[in-house]
């Protein structure tokens, strides 16, 4: 099974073929989310949360995506699944 840290790095590179330019960032109570500045897709991430809260806020981001072209591992789409159930 995949660490947390390999399914972040695979989301994030998952984020990149999106389109998103990920960032983190000091966001005080904020989990982070999706966003447009000057006209580009951001994804921020708080950079206080645990790369683990940081991963679920970037599946549920890239869950709402059109994945068809782009290749997951298992581990990450059952996480991805996991996490788009919970939030539901």
């Amino acid at each position: 099974m995949a660490n947390v840290l390999e399914l972040f790095e695979e989301a994030i590179s998952v984020a990149r073929e999106l389109g998103f330019v990920v960032r983190e960032e000091p966001l005080g109570d904020l989990p982070g989310g999706a966003c447009m500045a000057n006209g580009k897709k951001q994804l921020l991430l708080n950079a206080s949360m645990s790369p683990a809260d940081q991963l679920d806020v970037l599946l549920r981001t890239i869950g709402g995506q059109s994945l068809c072209d782009i290749p997951l591992s298992g581990a990450l789409a059952q996480r991805m699944a996991r996490v788009q159930h919970d939030a539901s």
